[in-house]
């Protein structure tokens, strides 16, 4: 996780560009849409607006049989989708 969320920082750092200002960084941190981030399942998106800050809105839920962790259904919504 804690390497998930590094990418999601440098995400956010290229979108500022040149302005690293706080005001920008804030912009850009509340306007990210359907990010896919390199570990995480392919449609697993983070999305992040200024209404709404939780950024996780897709899960895929799976259980560990022993050797592996195996998926239980297909990826769902966490939450309402914006």
């Amino acid at each position: 996780m804690g390497y998930s969320i590094a990418e999601f920082f440098v995400h956010i750092l290229k979108q500022c560009g040149d302005n690293l200002s706080r005001e920008n960084l804030l912009q850009q941190a509340t306007n990210v849409h359907e990010v896919q981030l390199s570990m995480f399942l392919s449609g697993v998106t983070l999305t992040v607006t200024p209404e709404d800050r939780n950024a996780f809105r897709k899960v895929q839920m799976s259980r560990y049989d022993g050797k592996r962790w195996v998926p239980i259904a297909g990826i769902v919504s966490a939450g309402a989708e914006p």
